[in-house]
């Protein structure tokens, strides 16, 4: 099983061009989960996983750059740098049929790229099971 989190080059790109060029906005994000066994990389593209769909409760949600909080850095054996989506918020899923899950991606509104995947090994859900991401924290190692 293959568990673990990366950035994916598209998205890192996005955020530097916008960071340091000025000329583009960020732009929204959308989370979805995916049901196959993909260890996460830095090459990471669409492609590599399977979308859940919408019909067992695991809809993809938008991901607002408004709700996101200040990044922090936390310097140690590694640096870390962290991002908290709406905290004190989680997000939440309630399940309306079976269904396994390995992990969640997050992609590009307006660009379709992605940004970041994160395997948290397998789940096999039953319908009326909640999922939840309590907090979603991006975390980038450095």
């Amino acid at each position: 099983m293959a568990t673990g989190e990366s950035w994916c080059n598209a998205g890192v790109k996005n955020i530097m061009s916008t960071a340091f060029s000025g000329t583009a906005t960020m732009e929204n994000l959308k989370l979805f989960f995916f049901s196959n066994d993909y260890t996460p990389a830095a090459g990471c593209t669409y492609s590599n996983l399977i979308e859940i769909g919408t019909s067992t409760g695991l809809a993809g949600t938008t991901l607002f750059k408004i709700n996101f909080g200040t990044a922090s850095i936390s310097v140690g054996t590694t640096t870390v740098i962290s991002m908290i989506y709406n905290e004190n918020s989680p997000l939440e899923w309630t399940l309306t049929d079976t269904q396994t899950m390995y992990g969640y991606a997050i992609q590009g509104l307006t660009t379709s790229n992605m940004y970041y995947v994160k395997n948290v090994g397998l789940h096999s859900f039953e319908a009326t099971d909640t999922y939840i991401i309590n907090p979603l924290t991006l975390r980038m190692e450095i």
